[in-house]
């Protein structure tokens, strides 16, 4: 499942469950509560993620509408249920997506990297660094971040603001999104996330890192018990 919440200036209860399940948010102009707390409980209790509607053949949907008129905008909210349809091979036409890419040459390492971070934030599917040499052999980077039209603002926003570039462009591509699926295993009695993809375990950094230093045990080690655990469920 996937979820997807907008709200202009959330009450304190909300902002701690949005932090906490780590999900964007997109600000309105409108001093309207779009979304109640026990709604964003629910939503961040049931969403396994964040962003864009997955691929999928829906099989159910339904609307559901508020008493309040708000101008310009319908206030209903919209559920889906349906099968994950993920590409498993590249034949045929890819999903479509925006590649938005920025030139810098006056960020830091520090600062690029927190920028890589912000752009997964605000939705983006991939985002990284390359370098270049611009203009009178200077070193720079380039800051790409790969999205679907539904973010695209909201990612264009962040590539601006982290970045402090004076402009941005932008490359329709196609992508092939394979088949995975998610799980949570233990290692040591902690919980580390893992994505399987056919044959492919892979292990999230982050969660390793934590068991690693809380276990004393290095990481490799840490992420070869993951995988192994992943492989008996």
């Amino acid at each position: 499942m996937s979820a997807h919440g907008q709200l202009p200036n959330p009450p304190p209860a909300v902002v701690h469950l949005l932090a906490t399940a780590d999900a964007p948010v997109v600000g309105i102009d409108s001093a309207m509560e779009t979304a109640t707390p026990t709604g964003v409980a629910l939503m961040v209790a049931l969403a396994s993620r964040f962003g864009s509607i997955a691929p999928m053949s829906i099989t159910a949907t339904g609307f559901g509408a508020g008493t309040a008129d708000v101008p310009g905008r319908p206030n209903v909210v919209q559920a889906i249920i349906g099968t994950a349809t993920a590409t498993s091979s590249t034949a045929g036409r890819g999903r479509r997506a925006l590649q938005l890419e920025a030139n810098v040459d006056d960020a830091t390492g520090e600062v690029l990297s927190h920028a890589i971070a912000a752009l997964i934030g605000a939705g983006a599917h991939d985002a990284w660094v390359t370098p270049i040499v611009m203009k009178k052999g200077r070193p720079a980077n380039t800051v790409h971040a790969l999205c679907d039209d539904a973010s695209m603002q909201a990612v264009a926003a962040v590539l601006l603001r982290e970045t402090g570039s004076l402009g941005l462009r932008a490359t329709a591509v196609e992508r092939w999104p394979q088949a995975r699926t998610e799980a949570v295993v233990e290692v040591g009695d902690m919980p580390i996330r893992v994505k399987v993809t056919g044959d492919r375990i892979k292990v999230e950094s982050d969660d390793a890192v934590l068991v690693a230093v809380a276990l004393d045990l290095p990481l490799r080690e840490v992420i070869a018990l993951a995988e192994s655990a992943a492989r008996r469920l």
